[in-house]
């Protein structure tokens, strides 16, 4: 019965906006391992989401350079040389969008662009990442980023119409 409990809250809490969809695969997940005999906690990082390795990245690309653009689900931004960015990503946090660091599949480091703070796990800080003052403004006076970020929150009230933005106006980005 607390199983189902579980399941139902954490149902409940996203179909409502309270938490992502990140959050939620993780509570379910915690849900299974708790009311089962299991002893691999779900909490941590699996041993391929540590060796998630990112094919055809290259050290020499524009800051601007980004693969070619066709359907939504496959749009992304390549910043700062670093930080890949992913159009169709589900996953709300830290920020929609988020970029990646060095690839699209590794889960952590992420980037929050709108703070240039930078997570090495869940609310979990890694300031030798965080992005510079001049860093900041590069990659927000870039306007095919801009565009780029404008799409990807457009395509992310459609999808996933439940979730709420912690602004007012998340289409009004920032002016450096």
């Amino acid at each position: 019965m607390p199983h189902e409990t579980l399941f139902f809250l954490a149902h409940i809490s996203f179909d409502i906006g309270f938490i992502g969809i990140d959050e939620y695969d993780e509570r379910i997940r915690v849900a299974d391992w708790v009311f089962s005999d299991d002893d691999i906690d779900p909490r941590q990082p699996s041993e391929e989401e540590e060796n998630t390795t990112c094919k055809g990245f290259s050290e020499n690309l524009s800051p601007s350079e980004k693969p070619s653009e066709s359907p939504l689900t496959s749009m992304e931004f390549i910043a700062l040389n670093i930080w890949f960015f992913t159009g169709s990503d589900p996953d709300c946090y830290p920020s929609i969008p988020h970029g990646h660091y060095r690839c699209e599949n590794r889960h952590w480091p992420k980037l929050n662009p709108y703070t240039g703070r930078v997570f090495s796990a869940k609310h979990k800080e890694d300031s030798q990442l965080r992005l510079k003052k001049k860093e900041m403004q590069q990659l927000w006076s870039d306007q095919e980023f801009r565009h780029f970020c404008r799409k990807h929150i457009m395509w992310y009230m459609q999808e996933h119409s439940h979730y709420r933005f912690s602004m007012l106006h998340p289409l009004r980005l920032p002016k450096w």
